[in-house]
């Protein structure tokens, strides 16, 4: 047997090295943009309902015939009046007044969501935040009053009235009562002539 044929157990034969393979992280597919995932995301505050109720945003009263007479007899002398002493400007206005009071009259009320949340007062869709709110208080004397009165801490906006229609008052003030100073108002004297004429 020539050496050649031989092998040598010892001496590892030449063989070409292994190439080291890494597994590489597949590519991901590539997304089509739009605004919102293009834009960055913002850290959003949550809101907690707390307690909450729907209802009409106005109770409309029936107007009858003697309603609308009365209306335009009352009308009718203002404008005279303001005829006599040529003051043409304050005829105008009650004639527009008058067209704005046939046309609410007409309105029928829509059904509007109120909450009270961790974060203010939700009306529909809008949020009135506490640090806008001064005050509230509950104005119950069913049937003829059943309100939520606030009041704002501007000054264009003195106060916010929200009917509770079957609201329970008192889970109302429970929870209210965390986030709000409760002080006692008075009925305004335009509330009670509107409610009284039909409004």
């Amino acid at each position: 047997m020539n050496e050649s044929q031989i092998i040598n157990l010892k001496k590892p034969e030449n063989k070409k090295p292994v190439e080291d393979i890494r597994l590489l992280p597949a590519k991901p597919e590539p997304k089509e943009l739009t605004a919102k995932s293009a834009a960055p995301e913002e850290n959003k505050e949550f809101i907690s309902l707390i307690f909450q109720w729907e209802t009409e945003e106005f109770k409309k009263t029936v107007k009858t015939k003697e309603w609308f007479f009365a209306g335009a007899i009352i009308g009718v002398a203002f404008i005279i009046v303001a005829i006599i002493q040529k003051n043409f400007l304050f005829a105008i206005v009650v004639l527009l007044a008058g067209f704005l009071v046939y046309i609410y009259s007409q309105k029928e009320p829509r059904k509007v969501s109120f909450a009270i949340s961790n974060k203010g007062i939700v009306v529909g869709k809008r949020l009135y935040e506490y640090d806008s709110l001064k005050s509230f208080w509950i104005f119950y004397e069913p049937p003829r009053i059943k309100e939520l009165s606030l009041v704002s801490q501007k000054t264009f906006m003195p106060s916010l009235s929200l009917p509770l229609g079957d609201a329970d008052p008192v889970k109302l003030r429970e929870a209210l009562i965390r986030f709000l100073p409760e002080v006692k108002q008075d009925e305004d004297l335009s509330d009670i002539i509107a409610k009284r004429v039909g409004f």
